[in-house]
């Protein structure tokens, strides 16, 4: 398998999508040098999405977790959580009918911004 640097993939890609747990944090908190790598992918004028399953949170809860862990850099509209990628499920594919969502408030925003559109 061939290794590529990463400054050759900053040349070569306009966006990166980094998985949060694993990639850039895991039990232990922030993984070494991932503040470095965002800042390069910010002052390479490139874009970032940090994917989450987190739904418990809404994207200002989730950047604060990550300023608490020393990571500086991210901002609310940096993540795509699952709960997020729930509101454009039901938005493409549930017309009609009733929902149910168990879940925390926070994360609640998604499905109600939704509602709110449709009525």
């Amino acid at each position: 398998m061939e290794k590529t640097s990463f400054e050759t993939l900053l040349d070569r890609y306009n966006v990166f999508f980094l998985d949060s747990y694993g990639v850039i944090k895991n039990h232990g908190g922030l993984i070494e040098g991932m503040d470095r790598t965002i800042q390069k992918i910010i002052d390479a004028g490139k874009r970032y999405v940090v994917l989450t399953n987190d739904a418990s949170r809404n994207q200002e809860q989730l950047a604060e977790s990550y300023h608490n862990l020393g990571l500086y850099n991210v901002k609310p509209e940096d993540f795509v959580s699952s709960g997020m990628m729930a509101k454009n499920f039901l938005q493409a594919k549930i017309k009609q009918g009733i929902v149910t969502y168990l879940g925390t408030d926070n994360a609640s925003q998604y499905i109600s911004e939704l509602l709110q559109i449709r009525t």
